[in-house]
């Protein structure tokens, strides 16, 4: 968990589930058995029980059928159980960590980063998911089979199987080669969908003032041509990812058709003769053609997983500009002494920004433990940054700041903060009940400190002619 996001990150909670996966890939390799078996079944059945009206031999391969199908139907089933265990287990450790590395965030990240934005960059990691359990782990299992098949298909007439693997080859080669177009054009939707997602955000956080102000109009007007680009961006992709589609099409038809023809040209004729002796027989052509149809689907699910791979290298940057951020320095081994309140701030400086100016220029000042300082200025004077240094909301400030003689910076974070009572200028308000909510801070807190609180701050006039009282379950943000 403490390594950079990235596709090797990832592919180490794979790996986690190596058991499972294991036992899958197993299932999948004695699935080549079911894969090759039908195409040589009909053989027989074309060269032997219908030329020679062999009701014995019909009667084996028609039990050695329903067996096999017994046989398929129970492993699929397993296979298909063992692929949700390990796909839930990788889900509940994603959800797990991002909301872990979300939480550790530094509280600058969330001042300079829309809120849009970083919900945008997150939802992308269900596509990742999605990709990793499923697009990848099915193309895997689709090709185990090819283990049985291309052996099979040499087996039985190595010319055609030749001509197969060339057109195999060719649609490869097309996919390749508009790889890093199609990437290109995906990172032009993800932008548009960021600029998008970021900005219908900001319209419902700012909803009252929206609406205060008359703003819709001019909302509507920026979604509009926020909608165009994404737009424009999702069209242009879709065009680009179908040509490697429609061009890749004929070959992969061709890979059965094309081999039924020339194996057919191959049981009638022979260079200048009617061929009494064909090279191969009807029941091999039949054979063959089966095999080669079997041939195409690995193939195209490689094909349309190297398309998936591009959008899924978008998604894992964007995911990764979120989880590497680096973390709030916590200092797990700080001091966690008790707290009697005596604060000093002795030549502090601090700006938000690189180059921005000074918020706090050689601030000093101490305060007694027990007594009241109240702070004065006009808007922008530094009122609030002096509150957020002391709770270490920002930590990259010049000179020293002191709590009973502590240096702040080595105070255990949660520990401090747990010390600090903060009214915020803005209050949030979370989905639960007023009681909840005044409790939040202190999970120990009973029934009378909450109505002590309430009381203090005014707050128990209007608490108490609602219906339910401290109970009434508050919406959103505290609309109701």
């Amino acid at each position: 968990e403490q390594q950079p996001f990235g596709m090797a990150w990832l592919a180490g909670q794979v790996l986690r589930e190596r058991r499972l996966f294991r036992d899958i890939g197993a299932a999948a390799f004695v699935n080549t058995v079911f894969a090759i078996a039908p195409p040589f079944m009909f053989m027989i059945v074309i060269d032997r029980v219908l030329v020679n009206n062999s009701y014995s031999t019909l009667n084996v391969l028609v039990g050695a059928i329903l067996i096999m199908l017994a046989f398929e139907t129970v492993l699929t089933y397993l296979r298909g159980i063992l692929t949700q265990v390990a796909t839930t287990r990788i889900d509940g450790r994603l959800n797990l960590y991002i909301v872990e590395k979300l939480l550790k965030l530094p509280m600058d990240y969330f001042e300079r980063t829309p809120t849009g934005r970083t919900l945008s960059d997150l939802s992308q990691i269900w596509l990742i998911r999605h990709f990793l359990t499923g697009q990848l782990f099915g193309a895997f299992l689709d090709a185990v089979p090819l283990i049985g098949l291309i052996p099979a298909m040499l087996f039985l007439e190595w010319h055609l199987a030749l001509m197969a693997f060339a057109l195999a080859g060719i649609i490869f080669v097309i996919v390749m080669v508009f790889l890093k177009p199609i990437a290109r054009r995906h990172q032009q939707v993800v932008l548009a969908e960021q600029a998008k997602h970021s900005h219908l955000v900001e319209t419902i956080y700012g909803i009252r003032t929206v609406k205060s102000l008359a703003l819709e109009g001019r909302r509507r007007r920026e979604w509009d041509r926020r909608v165009a680009d994404a737009t424009a961006a999702h069209h242009a992709f879709g065009l680009m990812t179908n040509y490697p589609h429609t061009l890749s099409l004929p070959f992969q038809r061709l890979i059965y058709s094309g081999c039924m023809a020339v194996g057919a040209y191959m049981v009638l004729v022979t260079p200048g003769t009617i061929n009494p002796t064909p090279t191969i027989s009807a029941g091999v052509l039949v054979a063959f053609a089966m095999l080669s149809m079997r041939l195409a689907q690995p193939l195209i699910r490689f094909a349309n997983l190297q398309m998936d791979l591009a959008e899924v290298r978008g998604a894992i940057f964007q995911v990764a500009s979120v989880m590497n951020v680096a973390p709030e320095e916590t200092r797990t081994n700080g001091l966690r002494l008790p707290i009697k309140g005596e604060v000093s701030f002795k030549d502090v400086r601090f700006r938000y920004l690189p180059g921005a100016p000074y918020a706090l220029e050689e601030v000093s000042f101490s305060v007694p433990a027990g007594t009241m300082l109240g702070i004065m200025g006009r808007s922008g004077s530094g009122k609030t940054t002096v509150t957020r240094l002391l709770q270490r909301l920002n930590a990259s400030y010049e000179g020293m700041i002191k709590i009973d003689g502590m240096d702040l910076r080595e105070i255990d974070l949660m520990h401090l903060r747990t010390h600090i009572g903060v009214v915020p200028q803005e209050n949030f308000l979370f989905s639960a009940t007023i009681r909840e909510n005044i409790a939040m801070a202190k999970r120990d807190a009973s029934f009378a400190d909450v109505v002590r609180a309430a009381q203090l701050s005014g707050a128990e006039e209007f608490i108490e002619v609602l219906p339910r009282g401290y109970d009434t379950e508050l919406q959103e943000g505290g609309t109701n």
